[in-house]
């Protein structure tokens, strides 16, 4: 068996005039990517990817793990803030190819995370687990190969994720969290919430 754990990046320090990609952890959100990986879940992790933004690269050093950075883990790029429709967080889950001026659409970045996924898993020997810390956005696209989402409420970004019909989360995706997967013979057989 094959694991991967897609994890969300740590809590940030909303700074202002920083740009968003170069947000860095708060000291709360260092003491909490410390802690996740004190999981038991996670004491057996060979490898670490991460995102190239800073706070998904920070919380991925967290491991005390040589961190690997891919640009296919970055966050869904949403585009034109002036354009941006009140509707979009709902609707961009009732259609996957939905985006906003010069955004990503939920496919799009599947397709990225999906490329990645497989490369890795390519990677990675049997009985092994690896990291690989993104954004809530590209982790929910990716999920999209395999579970059910459904907004639960727009203006509070709740959702509820189902895997075979099981729900596996209800609520916000917190940072930091992570999904677990689990391979057997090329087949995702598990996935939960951490």
């Amino acid at each position: 068996m094959k694991t991967v754990i897609l994890m969300r990046h740590s809590a940030v320090d909303r700074l202002p005039n920083i740009d968003p990609n170069d947000t860095p952890l708060s000291l709360r959100g260092e003491m909490l990517a410390q802690r996740i990986f004190i999981h038991k879940d996670l004491q057996s992790i060979r490898s670490v990817y991460s995102s190239p933004y800073k706070r998904a690269y920070d919380t991925a050093r967290m491991s005390g793990r040589q961190v690997f950075s891919d640009p296919r883990l970055v966050e869904r790029v949403w585009g034109d803030p002036s354009t941006m429709e009140e509707s979009f967080w709902e609707r961009q889950f009732l259609d996957h190819d939905f985006k906003n001026t010069n955004g990503e659409s939920l496919n799009e970045v599947k397709a990225r995370m999906t490329s990645f996924m497989n490369d890795l898993l390519s990677k990675i020997n049997e009985e092994e687990t690896a990291v690989a810390v993104s954004h809530a956005g590209a982790i929910c696209a990716y999920l999209l190969n395999f579970c059910t989402i459904t907004v639960l409420n727009a203006q509070e970004k709740t959702r509820e994720i189902s895997f075979r019909g099981n729900v596996i989360h209800s609520g916000k995706i917190k940072t930091p969290s992570a999904f677990i997967l689990e391979w057997e013979n090329g087949d995702l057989i598990n996935l939960r919430y951490l």
